[in-house]
């Protein structure tokens, strides 16, 4: 019984590394390439999400947005002229009287 066990056994791992191995390794490449097409697709869907949302974006913010009714304009009040220091009356003083104050 040991022997036949042995044998197959023998006969398994030679199978697995004459034919199934290279099976699977060739379904393992296959599945990795699918994945990564699938990964690229939907990272491609979106970038094309993210662009049409930033035009969409763009577009309403170039569009006038409404607003209330247009009100006629005030005219702007005229700018009054700076003022202009008085003149003042010219003092004298006496050397008699300091600091203005005679008595």
């Amino acid at each position: 019984m040991a022997g036949a066990i042995a044998e197959t056994e023998k006969i398994t791992n030679r199978y697995w590394k004459q034919q199934a191995a290279p099976i699977v390794e060739k379904a393992n490449t296959e599945i990795t390439a699918a994945e990564q097409r699938a990964a690229e697709q939907r990272a491609a869907e979106q970038r094309a999400a993210e662009q049409r949302a930033a035009e969409q974006r763009s577009t309403q913010q170039r569009q006038p947005q409404p607003s209330r009714p247009s009100q006629p304009r005030r005219p702007s009040q005229p700018q009054r002229p700076a003022a202009q220091p008085q003149p003042q009356a010219p003092t004298f003083t006496d050397p008699a009287c300091p600091n203005g104050v005679c008595l």
